[in-house]
């Protein structure tokens, strides 16, 4: 295939969106040429991650979140009276006032973004050939490449659009709503999310489009197994933005419900958000006279992540998010042979198969049930099931979340459509 132009969020600017580093590896093999637009990049971040040679990356820039969030929003609503005819179809989906107003922000800031791509030609690398259109997420940078079709419908071969958890689960979102589903179902030749899980959801809610819906896993690279701890500690790292969906806190409650004195835990959390000083605080309130030592290492860039399981002893892995699609940190994890208490949400049953790579944890879980379940593994350290669950998780990693695989089926699957056309 000749040509891929790519909408994503952030990547490859910043920390954002690290997952795609894994991906673009196998897509620049496949494309003679990459164009990435990375659309919500902040005007002060001057970080800028390394690329294949094939791949050119572009940045629309944003204001300061909260900022850009309030301008667009004003601007959005002073064109309540000037809205196109999918805008006015949208709207009356919206049953209260708040999603109305919504939309309209949205609106504009898919809007404002696609002007930028257009006055500073960002597609001026592939605009006079045939190309295939892919956007990350089935949200902002979806609606921009609906957009772009407007203007380049002629060029593009295929288009695809992969969905995760935000951007797909309408329940998740605090309104309950996520703007014009239907019509980005419509205007993408097909839809990936991530797990069997969001499949089964926008089949259920959008039948008219099933046959454009496909499970899409994505993947980590083979880095071989880490080592367990061999001494008197019980090692637990857990890896997610530090953010009230993520529930980190609930972490720390359980683990001052442990009271083990014949060994030492060791707890580290990689990953920084806007809890890092409440679950600070947190730590220092509820882990007083504990055998217990935590670290907290705040953002890391995904490839110190990995010499992080390279080089450390890992015994145990925890995730107990309310809301996942599939996570990328669980992949990383059981790529490495390391069992997994995680909560059952999203597609996380399809990654931690109770009883086997690790367990689940429900939804609504007790405090008291994350401790019990860490003693449980404590206790099993030593025993042959902790052997075969370490086993277990890396047989899970190789039959489905092998990136190389998973992204080389991607291409091969879009690549035939492509020569159907």
């Amino acid at each position: 295939m000749k040509s891929l132009l790519m909408l994503t969020k952030f990547y490859p600017y910043g920390n954002g969106e690290a997952f795609i580093e894994n991906e673009i590896e196998v897509l620049s093999k496949k494309f003679e040429k990459i164009v990435i637009i990375a659309c919500e990049v902040d005007n002060k971040e001057e970080r800028v991650r390394k690329v294949p040679n094939n791949v050119k990356a572009y940045k629309v820039i944003s204001k300061q979140k909260k900022i850009q969030t309030i301008i667009d929003g004003i601007v959005g609503i002073k064109k309540i009276f000037n809205m196109s005819n999918e805008m006015k179809n949208e709207i009356n989906y919206c049953d209260n006032i708040l999603k109305k107003l919504f939309l309209l922000y949205f609106e504009q800031k898919s809007n404002r973004i696609f002007s930028q791509i257009e006055q500073q030609d960002f597609f001026r690398d592939i605009k006079s050939e045939e190309f295939v259109l892919y956007s990350y997420w089935l949200f902002t940078t979806a609606k921009v490449g609906v957009n772009l079709k407007k203007v380049l419908n002629n060029n593009i071969k295929y288009s695809f659009c992969r969905a995760h958890r935000y951007d797909l689960y309408e329940e998740k979102n605090s309104l309950k709503y996520l703007p014009y589903r239907s019509l980005l179902l419509k205007n993408y030749d097909s839809i990936f999310p991530c797990s069997n899980d969001g499949v089964e959801y926008l089949k259920n809610k959008y039948s008219d489009y099933s046959n454009k819906i496909k499970v899409s896993f994505l993947g980590t690279l083979d880095n071989g197994l880490s080592k367990y701890s061999d001494d008197n500690i019980f090692r637990i790292v857990s890896c997610s933005r530090l953010e009230p969906v993520k529930r980190v806190n609930r972490i720390v409650e359980a683990l001052s419900l442990i009271d083990i004195t014949d060994k030492m835990i060791e707890w580290t959390h990689i990953g920084g958000g806007r809890e890092f000083d409440t679950i600070k605080k947190l730590i220092d309130k509820k882990i007083k006279n504990k055998n217990i030592k935590i670290n907290l290492l705040g953002n890391v860039p995904n490839k110190d992540v990995i010499n992080f399981y390279k080089n450390s002893k890992v015994d145990l892995f925890i995730n107990v998010s309310s809301s996942e699609g599939l996570p990328v940190s669980i992949m990383e994890s059981i790529s490495f042979g390391i069992p997994v208490i995680a909560t059952n949400v999203g597609g996380t049953s399809e990654i931690v198969i109770d009883g086997v790579d690790g367990y689940l944890l429900s939804s609504n879980f007790e405090n008291r049930e994350l401790a019990k379940l860490i003693i449980k593994i404590i206790k099993a350290k030593e025993s042959e099931e902790y052997n075969n669950m370490r086993m277990q998780s890396r047989e899970l990693w190789e039959k489905r979340f092998q990136a190389e695989n998973n992204y080389e089926n991607l291409c091969s699957f879009i690549n035939l459509k492509v020569m159907d056309r």
